[in-house]
């Protein structure tokens, strides 16, 4: 009976229809399928638990599904003349942007010419998953501190109960904490001393020699990783 349903719904030749139930270019409201490899496109749900999928489905529902059609059809951000999905930029005639345009000689953004261009409109799905992926990176942080800061305390304390992998290795000699020192550092060296050395490749970056440093790279990934 849904496959019939489905398939009505398809039939229609209404562009609201399409936003919202369309498979390829809409919101896919009614993703109802028995072909598994649809099904688990995106991990298998046999592997996750039942409350992951739930929160993952929780937030597609708020973000895509409620947000998403509310600000399109209000034409917040000028979104309603620009397609729901999408990963285009577009500027303010509807075409594609051309970033060349805004561009200087050394490939930076030119103010002036920015302002005579034109700013840079984003389909409303796309716009939401900018958003969504900086909220991301504070919320990985917030809930680390939240939910598991006492573990890691404790497990630098040395006072965390050992799981069963760590029982086992525990029978096994540590490795010395200088090859660890070796296999950080060494990588870092290179890489800095070529990223000093190839001054070329910095200034076509434009970027400062500080952001290029391997240090800096690690830093940030250890913020994120080692939680």
């Amino acid at each position: 009976m849904n496959h019939v349903v489905i398939s009505l719904i398809l039939c229609i030749d209404n562009k609201v229809v399409n936003n919202l139930f369309g498979m390829t270019t809409g919101l896919g409201y009614m993703p109802t399928t028995f072909d598994w490899s649809q099904i688990a496109y995106n991990t298998s749900p046999l592997t996750i638990p039942f409350w992951a999928q739930a929160n993952v489905f929780a937030g597609w529902f708020c973000i895509y599904a409620v947000i998403a059609p509310i600000l399109y059809y209000t034409n917040t951000w000028y979104t309603a003349h620009l397609p729901l999905t999408g990963s285009d930029a577009y500027d303010n005639t509807g075409n594609l942007y051309n970033s060349t345009r805004i561009l200087n000689d050394e490939g930076a953004i030119d103010d002036a010419k920015y302002r005579e261009y034109s700013p840079i409109f984003l389909p409303i799905t796309f716009a939401l998953c900018y958003g969504v992926g900086f909220a991301v990176l504070s919320c990985l942080l917030t809930h680390v501190v939240l939910y598991h800061s006492k573990d890691i305390l404790d497990t630098f304390r040395g006072q965390n109960k050992k799981d069963v992998h760590a029982r086992l290795l525990s029978r096994y000699p540590d490795v010395a904490w200088w090859w660890y020192a070796i296999l950080t550092v060494s990588p870092d060296y290179i890489t800095t001393k070529d990223s000093v050395i190839d001054v070329e490749r910095l200034s076509s970056w434009l970027l400062p020699l500080w952001s290029n440093m391997s240090g800096t790279q690690d830093f940030l990934s250890g913020v994120y990783l080692l939680p």
